[in-house]
């Protein structure tokens, strides 16, 4: 199972010896010097980056759909985290937790990141090959994952408090089929979802997503300017994801044709490490267990 990372700029000649992997199973790039691509358009990017890497002879379509692939988007400049600005916030260190079996005195974010991952394209059926998520969180769960749905998008989401939710993406689903998603929302008011509560469930959005080939080829296709091979600044979650669902906020007819499965990950627990207070404020909360 192959691992795509985009990194800094200054991590990538470095991170295989840093870590200890090799070239095969682990790509790294950054997206362009001076470039603004969204994680879409950056999703867009590294799956082109490595495609050229690795089978520049075969086809997209037939290589997307070769083998199963755990993109991570890390390559932020970590403003709000300098301090690990250089290394990027995937290499994190994490401290052992006091309570748990199995831990290394060398953990950084991505090595307690990936297994979850791994767990779950495991368990994906065919088809859908592709997962996309964020470096800069941690999200735990020790339960059975459900059965994964054949269909075109899944997303995983937790149950939260409403105050957390609107902090990031929301998936809003009718209340007489949960799995199924209605449409999706970007950082909605607590009006807004407390209204929403008489008629809909809402999970947060936790940034795993998985696509199948289909959708990945359709990504893509938003990401690049029109008849040219240049990528523009798209978004998977406020661009993509809004025009995903049975009733989406955006009107995109090949996106809107999508399938989609919304799943709450059992058991999960949700780490955010995106600025210095979360360092802090989510390792005492590991900690604290």
């Amino acid at each position: 199972m192959q691992k795509l990372l985009s990194l800094p700029p200054n991590l990538i000649h470095c991170f295989h010896e840093l870590e200890e992997v090799n070239h095969a199973d682990w790509f790294c790039t950054s997206d362009p010097i001076g470039s603004k691509l969204g994680s879409g358009g950056g999703t867009t990017w590294l799956l082109q980056a490595c495609h050229q890497e690795f089978a520049p002879q075969d086809t997209f379509s037939y290589w997307i759909g070769r083998e199963k692939r755990i993109l991570l988007h890390a390559g932020g400049q970590s403003r709000r985290l300098p301090s690990y600005g250089p290394s990027g916030k995937i290499l994190t260190p994490i401290p052992i937790f006091s309570w748990e079996r199995g831990q290394k005195l060398g953990q950084n974010l991505q090595s307690l990141q990936l297994p979850l991952y791994e767990r779950i394209m495991k368990q994906a059926p065919a088809g859908l090959n592709t997962l996309i998520a964020s470096g800069d969180v941690y999200i735990r769960s020790e339960k059975p994952l459900q059965d994964i749905p054949n269909v075109d998008v899944v997303c995983y989401g937790l149950w939260v408090n409403p105050s957390l939710a609107t902090h990031h993406g929301v998936f809003v689903s009718d209340r007489k089929s949960p799995e199924v998603l209605d449409f999706m929302l970007q950082k909605p008011s607590l009006e807004e979802l407390e209204s929403l509560s008489k008629t809909h469930l809402f999970l947060m959005d936790i940034g795993i997503w998985i696509l199948s080939d289909r959708a990945v080829e359709v990504l893509m296709k938003r990401s690049l300017k029109e008849g040219t091979d240049d990528i523009n600044y798209y978004d998977l979650y406020s661009d993509y994801g809004l025009a995903l669902g049975e009733h989406p906020k955006t009107k995109d007819e090949e996106i809107n044709r999508l399938s989609v499965a919304i799943l709450p990950l059992p058991g999960g627990e949700f780490y955010h490490y995106g600025t210095s207070h979360e360092l802090i404020s989510s390792t005492l909360s590991i900690q604290d267990k």
